[in-house]
């Protein structure tokens, strides 16, 4: 995944332009400049990458808590115990 992430976002030095759907916060915070946040098939943000996943627009679309940035500029993402619980 972190393969073809890397080659995916070498794309734009070929001047080329990149459209990704994802859902992988992380993979996101790590990869992309630019974020489009769609919830309930309204854009509720729209902006630098690392804004819009720290938003509160973004923690109530995806129902998670945000830990960071750190030090190193990492953050995590995390799913509320009782979410889990809700699918047992």
């Amino acid at each position: 995944q972190l393969e073809f992430m890397d080659i995916l976002t070498g794309l734009p030095l070929e001047g080329k332009t990149i459209i990704a759907a994802i859902h992988d916060l992380g993979l996101a915070w790590r990869y992309f400049h630019r974020a489009i946040l769609l919830d309930g098939g309204q854009v509720r943000d729209d902006g630098p990458a690392r804004q819009v996943l720290l938003s509160e627009a973004a923690r109530a679309a995806f129902r998670v808590t945000v830990e960071g940035p750190g030090v190193d500029g990492g953050v995590r993402f995390s799913l509320p115990a009782t979410r889990w619980l809700e699918k047992v």
